[in-house]
């Protein structure tokens, strides 16, 4: 398990302007409610960075697992079930790396496609390829 505050430092290293992700610590009190009334985190699970692109899609990062809402469906990740992350968009040359806003995580051999806030795609891809880092 990596620790929230090495997340963190990650985090704020590789930042760019980003209005809608931000640490668990810096979001509005409406996110924080908003996902703690979905989410039963685990013992020792530590909020660390969340993403609110609408009331219908968001993610938070913990130090154990991805948590996405997605349609009313409300989808847990541990760090173990990811196998890989990828940028496939960019690598197919289907969109520039100034307008990406997603990354794709490989779990059970298939791809979930992850939304993220412009302009935030490298510094995510290397908090998901740190914590996935066994």
């Amino acid at each position: 398990m990596k620790t929230a505050s090495t997340i963190a430092a990650k985090f704020l290293r590789g930042q760019s302007h980003s209005d809608l992700t931000r640490l668990w610590k810096e979001s509005s009190e409406n996110i924080k409610n908003a996902i703690s009334k979905a989410i039963i985190f685990n013992t020792d699970e530590i909020p660390i960075i969340t993403f609110s692109h609408n009331t219908n899609y968001w993610w938070v990062l913990t130090n154990q697992r991805l948590i996405i809402m997605d349609s009313q469906t409300l989808i847990k990740i541990d760090f173990k079930e990811i196998e890989a992350v990828e940028v496939k968009k960019i690598i197919e040359g289907s969109i520039s790396k100034l307008e990406c806003s997603s990354i794709q995580l490989k779990i059970n051999n298939s791809y979930m496609d992850i939304e993220l806030e412009k302009g935030t795609w490298p510094n995510m891809f290397n908090i998901f390829r740190f914590v996935i880092n066994r």
